[in-house]
């Protein structure tokens, strides 16, 4: 549209021409800001923070080692009216992009993109069930991410963006957005897939993928491709290695699911051993085991042995965690479960702790609040005293989300 639109006073002015001079008087004074613009055309046209040109042992762009050509060189691009600067971000419009990227040599597009993608890799949590950060900073990336890999990648970077394709997986997973996961998890298995010698991240990717079906609902599907990324890192990695653990934990919830308790027990149970000796007692990828382990006993009606699995999961929580952190508040709503059903009255106050975390995190409307709720109002009306199959159906399905992990551990 650009380069076919004419001014209808000054029918023989194109519009392309004055673009053109714009991008030429970035070329002449900021020749640094002609790259940040091409780098910027290949994102989203959401807020694109600035740390994710400077953030890595290697800048993106050479002006980013010196704070005053940095700024001078951001500065550039807002005040050709390229950008909208903010506080720490920059917002490139998306016809703006466009245009950028209609005038860019198809070697210059192809760098831009392996550059980009190796940068969102170092900017991305990985760990992203442990960062305390992850979440937030996931949601501030995620569109960046989907944009850089949505095409075939280059070969230089084709591992890389299988890596991050899976990451955003596990993130969207990890927010309860299966239906973008799942493609997403896909491509990165049939990236790593073409490429050989990659059967740890196969593995990583599988595991991913049995998640994804699990929460979905499909535990007979999740079986056999957690099965085989467990097969996989056990032939690669030693045997004490937490990403073992991580398959195990995912296979003991999917056999849990299945019906086929003891062999989910037995399953947790190694999970939790690598972890601990990996990790030590304390860490909160510990706590998952744990829960992983009391949700199995409480289905088995073994609360005794629960009760003190919770217990100990919501103290490395408590220790590791913000106070309203949402692995606290699905604790204490597993824990209310567990202790009403050995008759104790302070079932409902645990449960309400955790339903005001999931309100505050997630929202009233949010399911997984709204069921919260229901579980205090039915704990407060039999007095905390008797057993309810209500309680067991609701706090059943939260514990779904409980053994969420992180893919890459």
């Amino acid at each position: 549209m650009i380069a076919l639109g004419e001014p209808a006073d000054r029918p023989t002015v194109v519009v392309a021409t004055l673009w053109q001079l714009g991008v030429r008087r970035l070329e002449t004074e900021r020749p640094q800001a002609k790259v940040l613009l091409e780098l910027c055309a290949l994102l989203a046209p959401e807020p694109i923070p600035l740390e994710l040109f400077t953030g890595s042992a290697e800048p993106l762009l050479a002006a980013a080692d010196d704070p005053v050509a940095w700024d001078t060189t951001v500065g550039a691009l807002a005040g050709l009216g390229f950008a909208r600067r903010g506080s720490s971000s920059l917002v490139v419009h998306r016809l703006v992009q466009a245009a950028v990227r209609a005038a860019m040599p198809d070697g210059v597009r192809t760098d831009a993109r392996v550059r980009l993608c190796r940068a969102l890799l170092v900017a991305v949590p990985h760990d992203i069930h442990g960062d305390p950060d992850a979440r937030s900073r996931w949601q501030e990336l995620v569109p960046h991410v989907l944009v850089v890999t949505k095409d075939e990648p280059p070969t230089e970077c084709a591992g890389e963006t299988a890596t991050l394709l899976r990451l955003a997986s596990a993130f969207l997973l990890s927010i309860g957005n299966h239906s973008v996961a799942l493609p997403l998890c896909e491509r990165a298995f049939a990236i790593d897939a073409s490429l050989g010698q990659r059967d740890a991240e196969i593995g990583f990717d599988l595991i991913t993928l049995a998640q994804i079906h699990r929460d979905r609902g499909a535990p007979e599907r999740a079986r056999p491709v957690a099965e085989r990324a467990l097969s996989l890192h056990e032939s690669c990695l030693p045997a004490d290695s937490p990403a073992i653990a991580t398959d195990l934990a995912t296979l003991a919830r999917i056999r849990h699911l299945l019906g086929d308790h003891e062999a989910a027990v037995s399953l947790a149970e190694r999970a939790l051993q690598i972890d601990e000796a990996a990790y030590g007692p304390d860490d909160p990828y510990v706590s998952f085991d744990l829960i992983a382990l009391a949700s199995i006993n409480l289905d088995l009606d073994n609360h005794a042995l629960a009760v003190p699995l919770i217990s100990r999961a919501l103290r490395i929580r408590e220790a590791s965690y913000a106070p309203d952190h949402l692995y606290i508040g699905y604790a204490l709503l597993l824990k209310a479960r567990a202790v009403h059903a050995l008759n104790d009255p302070t079932a409902a106050e645990l449960a309400r702790r955790g339903a005001l975390i999931l309100d505050t995190r997630l929202g009233s409307t949010h399911p997984k609040t709204r069921d919260a709720f229901a579980l205090v109002d039915r704990l407060l009306k039999c007095g905390g005293c008797c057993q309810g199959q209500g309680e067991v159906v609701a706090a059943g399905t939260l514990a779904i989300t409980f053994t969420g992990r992180r893919p890459d551990h």
